[in-house]
């Protein structure tokens, strides 16, 4: 290919060879090109871990937050901060660690909607109502690839992680009395100690954005997490690009200016790839009607299974997408069937294909009998953080739980978003917006029912309009 030319253009510039060898200059040019898209590439792949290990850091450091405990989280302000939470129910979030000991986790009957994770956010189980156990309560214990005991606990599931860290969340989605019950029958505890659990109330206490950090933040956290995890057979080609850019199990962290300036770039790029794929989705498989398109699931896997694993590969853009935008999954948040699960719909343009932006009223019309046994709503987000978009309304949520919900004759709820109230007669279904911000909207379906899967209902687009035609 060389014999006769000396000049190679290609898209990362002119490429000079002498005797069909690359020249000194040529050669730098090469290697700082291998070292920068392999670091936008493991900055894609890292996603699900630097998420999980951000959102314990924050806890940590806020809550002082300990194996075994867990932060109640009950109002808005306890909800900012955390990737994409609903405000229909109260929440528990905890880590444990399982390197030493098995950890078991007990589950009182009711209106717990509960999963676990391992730190590459892959599914572990799903507990309480949309458990094994259907709501009627249970035993689990979880051991990982350190553990030096075997489980053993009478009548528990036992379960294998593939990471010696893990995330559990509970949702309650019961009534005042029913949340209150279930807090007190909720037990995690490592094998051979009395079952025990404590509560620590987030009681408005922010712990910060939980979103992934940028820049060397972001590099200098995956180093931290990576020391703690024993690396999977999956990963090994992306830790052996690590080392080639100052990060390596068992060692400091200590890039050199070559390796930072790398590695402050390809957190920038890396991130705009991350949002594009959140945002302008290509995956067809993901993509429903109308512009709406599922946070979770898809066809071929294009959203994301609750394993990663599919017949002939593990996810990749389809993990750092929803990794990027939103944090834990589970079997039933991925694969739900009638009656049994959660359906996640978002939306980020209106009818005439136009980014939704925070100073424009828009309306959703939400069309009768939503196919959703527990409730459904409707919940706006920042799209920079995607977190809970954080306005003087301190509310992002219209739903099936809205004190005072206008519903239409019709049955139809007409959902509005804008920066300025649309009047006291419809204040309930509004949600407050921030000129010159973006924002988007995902639309929650939980004990998901058959009209959803056979698109009998459908969600409209969502329509730029003037407050004072409604």
């Amino acid at each position: 290919m060389f014999d006769s030319i000396q000049r190679v253009p290609t898209r990362v510039g002119d490429l000079f060879f002498e005797h069909d060898y690359p020249t000194n200059p040529t050669v730098e040019r090469l290697y700082d090109e291998m070292d920068f898209q392999r670091a936008c590439q493991l900055y894609l792949w890292s996603l699900p871990i630097v998420g999980v290990a951000r959102w314990r850091q924050a806890y940590r450091e806020t809550f002082d937050l300990g194996p075994n405990e867990v932060v109640l989280v009950n109002t808005f302000q306890d909800r900012l901060g955390v990737l994409t939470l609903n405000e229909s129910t109260p929440y528990l979030f905890g880590f444990t660690n399982v390197a030493e000991r098995p950890v078991v986790f007990d589950i009182p009957p009711g209106l717990v909607i509960g999963l676990a994770i391992d730190f590459w956010q892959q599914s572990l189980f799903d507990m309480g109502v949309f458990g094994i156990n259907e709501g009627d309560g249970g035993r689990f214990v979880i051991s990982g690839p350190s553990t030096p005991e075997q489980p053993d606990v009478e009548g528990a599931t036992l379960v294998e992680a593939s990471t010696d860290n893990v995330c559990f969340v509970f949702r309650l989605a019961g009534t005042p009395e029913q949340n209150a019950a279930a807090m007190t029958g909720v037990q995690v505890y490592y094998q051979g100690d009395e079952p025990s659990f404590t509560i620590i109330d987030a009681a408005d206490r922010n712990a910060g954005m939980m979103h992934q950090p940028r820049g060397l933040a972001y590099w200098r956290l995956l180093h931290e997490v990576l020391q703690e995890e024993q690396v999977a057979d999956r990963d090994r080609f992306f830790m052996y690009w690590l080392t080639h850019l100052g990060i390596e199990k068992g060692k400091r962290f200590d890039p050199n200016t070559h390796q930072r300036a790398i590695l402050e770039e390809a957190s920038i790029v890396g991130e705009s790839m991350a949002r594009a794929m959140v945002y302008d989705e290509r995956h067809p498989g993901v993509l429903m009607y109308d512009g709406w398109r599922l946070v979770l699931g898809g066809e071929r896997g294009e959203g994301i299974h609750e394993t990663q694993r599919m017949e002939h590969w593990d996810t990749f853009d389809p993990r750092a997408r929803y990794t990027y935008e939103a944090i834990c999954t589970s079997d039933v948040m991925c694969n739900p069937v009638p009656g049994r699960g959660m359906a996640y719909m978002a939306v980020f343009q209106d009818r005439n294909r136009q980014w939704l932006k925070g100073g424009q009223p828009y309306r959703l019309r939400v069309p009768p009998d939503v196919p959703a046994s527990l409730f459904w709503s409707a919940v706006c987000y920042d799209n920079l953080t995607r977190t809970l978009v954080d306005t003087d309304q301190q509310a992002a949520t219209v739903g099936s739980k809205t004190d005072g919900l206008r519903v239409n004759e019709d049955g139809s709820v007409d959902v509005l978003f804008g920066p300025h109230s649309p009047g006291t007669d419809w204040e309930s279904n509004w949600i407050q917006t921030i000129p010159g911000k973006g924002w988007f909207v995902d639309v929650r379906l939980y004990g998901v029912e058959e009209p959803f899967f056979d698109k009998t209902w459908q969600l409209p687009l969502v329509e730029p309009i003037d407050f004072d035609m409604v």
